[in-house]
């Protein structure tokens, strides 16, 4: 959870039994979630981590923070996906006309 004055979403977010741990990062540096903020926040956090796979929703904020929080790691961004098979499998959703179908 990053942001200004989200503590007690991250309170609520820590209650979820899914859930091991919630990193909180609050400052009001991060209000507005500017990606000139938030991405070298992102970059040291993954260092210090190491994580495999980062995931984010498909929302203007994703988008926006996404492909650059990728390239300042040096790996391509896999998007749109809507389920994880395996460490390399992903599946996205087409749409032909009126009709949706999975792959």
């Amino acid at each position: 959870m990053i942001g200004s004055k989200v503590d007690s979403v991250a309170q609520e977010l820590a209650k979820i039994g899914l859930l091991k741990k919630v990193l909180l990062a609050e400052n009001e540096a991060y209000h507005g979630l500017l990606p000139e903020i938030v991405v070298p926040f992102l970059v040291e956090l993954q260092k210090a981590n190491k994580y495999t796979h980062i995931i984010c929703s498909s929302s203007s904020f994703g988008k926006n923070i996404i492909p650059r929080f990728a390239a300042q790691l040096d790996v391509s961004p896999i998007s749109d996906i809507i389920n994880i098979k395996d460490d390399s499998t992903f599946v996205r959703y087409f749409i032909l006309g009126p009709k949706s179908f999975f792959l």
